[in-house]
């Protein structure tokens, strides 16, 4: 798409992905309309002098925590709702939003793909996934299930900065359970950073 324009906080551009599967009949059997963007957010300098850049820009992340207890239901925003959180955020000059204790919400990422707001994605809980409580294996496994549900489900948002693992939790960074959760992730999305956790300094 050499004629495609950047997602940033002040220009956010949006575009509609359409991927089709054609079998050999040449009769379509699928087929999947996705929001995307064209930008890249990602850590320089490791190591030395560690930032954040977006589009080869220094940036610094100002967010904040959204629950996800949204008024009249409890479980999800009216389209209306999910509009004024991301205004909100804006009037209180932050660049960022972070999904807390609770999936990623649609309507919300609609939102900000279009009006340049950033979203950390955390799943609620995710130190499970690592960390499971001892003799039971099923909660391992549904965390990892979730996890992976949470990535394809909003990987295509081009306001989706990264992937928090869980907020302010304890991890090991020599753990080889954190090691293969982390590789599944990249599988699933390789263009995104990886946060273990955020909150605590250790």
């Amino acid at each position: 798409a050499p004629k495609a324009e950047l997602w940033d906080l002040a220009t956010p551009h949006v575009y509609r992905l359409q991927a089709e599967w054609l079998p050999e009949t040449g009769k379509s059997s699928a087929l999947r309309e996705v929001d995307c963007g064209f930008r890249w957010i990602a850590p320089d300098d490791i190591g030395s002098n560690a930032l954040l850049r977006l589009n080869g820009r220094r940036i610094r992340i100002y967010t904040s925590i959204s629950w996800g207890y949204w008024a009249l239901n409890g479980l999800f925003p009216t389209p209306e709702l999910a509009e004024k959180e991301v205004r909100v955020a804006k009037g209180f000059n932050l660049n960022t939003l972070n999904f807390h204790r609770n999936l990623g919400k649609e309507d919300v990422l609609y939102v900000q793909d279009r009006l340049g707001l950033m979203r950390c994605l955390e799943p609620g809980g995710g130190a499970q996934a690592f960390a499971p409580v001892k003799g039971n294996a099923s909660a391992q496994r549904y965390m990892r299930a979730k996890i992976r549900g949470m990535i394809r489900a909003f990987r295509s948002h081009p306001s989706v900065a990264h992937y928090i693992i869980q907020n302010e939790t304890t991890l090991d960074p020599q753990s080889p359970e954190l090691a293969e959760l982390f590789a599944m992730m990249q599988a699933e999305d390789p263009s995104r950073t990886i946060v273990g956790n955020d909150g605590f300094v250790m």
